[in-house]
């Protein structure tokens, strides 16, 4: 079992790439959706712009070819990130 911890929130969500290299988490309270490196754990990108506080539970994806990120928002919205650019 390996464990790994991101910041003090707990993680809501979990999305691996299609090629099993990336993982895609989405923790509350801080609002961040952060994008690791599986092998390493280096932090390759962070996604901002959505409210997650930790009132829902609020998954974030990757679109079916891994170009997009998508998550829900405690405002309503439903918010697009370009994986690369952020």
């Amino acid at each position: 079992m390996v464990t790994d911890v991101v910041g003090r929130e707990p993680i809501t969500s979990v999305c691996f790439t299609k090629d099993g290299q990336c993982v895609l988490v989405n923790a509350s309270g801080d609002s961040t959706i952060k994008l690791f490196d599986k092998t390493s754990g280096e932090l390759l990108q962070e996604f901002q712009g959505h409210s997650h506080k930790g009132d829902y539970r609020i998954d974030a994806v990757l679109d079916n070819t891994d170009q997009k990120v998508l998550a829900g928002s405690e405002d309503g919205n439903i918010y697009v990130w370009n994986l690369v650019e952020a």
